[in-house]
């Protein structure tokens, strides 16, 4: 699990999964999106190491069949639901096999909507891909959370390793630009500047004042904070 949450109002994230070559093999694991915290624990065995770990989402990656789900499975698990059969989705009839020792090319990528899971046997090339609308700020309680894998095993065991991972969360976005710049004056020597505030990440404004229309004379820039969307300005001696 990373050590501080991160943003995960959207992502692109890529680990390479790799488990011991054999069939009698279990549990798996979940790549988990979290807010319990950076230490919590879910249950072992069928419970991947997620169940009852609240405010999160998971993608599981299960060897065993715990409940008719199939011996290779995947699916999307919330607020720590049992990842069996539930919601699970058997990935035999893909030619992915989580059992053959193959490393697995796993990629997510989620837009605020839709969250695309692609998994590829760099081996065989043989892929799966699952598309899930999901909200995941809302689920998790926040816009950032904690990310990283849970795993358990049980009455079987399985070496399972994650080889690599990058985890991409979105570019910083330039704040929309205001529209709407209007003024009134409010005195024989004052106005009113109001203006519409088209951004949630602003941190402050620029107002720009010269004696042309090209704002190439006389240019004065001031410095406003980010609310409210007005402004007076008073001439001096005034």
């Amino acid at each position: 699990m990373r050590a501080s949450a991160i943003n995960i109002t959207s992502f692109s994230t890529t680990f390479r999964l790799q488990s011991n070559a054999s069939a009698n093999t279990a549990d798996g694991l979940t790549f988990v999106i979290q807010n319990a915290g950076v230490t919590a624990l879910g249950a072992a065995g069928a419970g991947l190491g997620y169940q009852n770990i609240g405010t999160s989402v998971a993608v599981k990656f299960d060897l065993f069949s715990n409940a008719t789900e199939g011996p290779d499975s995947t699916g999307l698990y919330t607020n720590g639901a049992l990842p069996t059969n539930a919601n699970s989705i058997d990935l035999s009839t893909s030619g992915v096999d989580l059992h053959s020792g193959h490393p697995m090319q796993v990629t997510l990528i989620y837009n605020g909507t839709t969250l695309s899971v692609t998994i590829f046997d760099t081996v065989t090339s043989q892929t799966a891909t699952q598309n899930y609308t999901v909200n995941i700020p809302a689920l998790v309680g926040a816009n950032t959370a904690f990310v990283g894998f849970t795993g358990g095993t049980g009455g079987l065991t399985a070496t399972q390793s994650i080889l690599n991972w990058t985890f991409s969360p979105p570019a910083s976005q330039s704040p929309a630009a205001p529209t709407g710049l209007g003024g009134q004056p409010t005195g024989p020597a004052s106005i009113a500047l109001t203006w519409t505030n088209n951004a949630t990440n602003q941190t402050g404004y620029q107002l720009d004042r010269a004696t042309n229309a090209a704002f190439t004379l006389n240019l004065v820039t001031q410095t406003l904070p980010s609310s409210p969307a007005s402004f007076t300005r008073c001439r001096r001696g005034a």
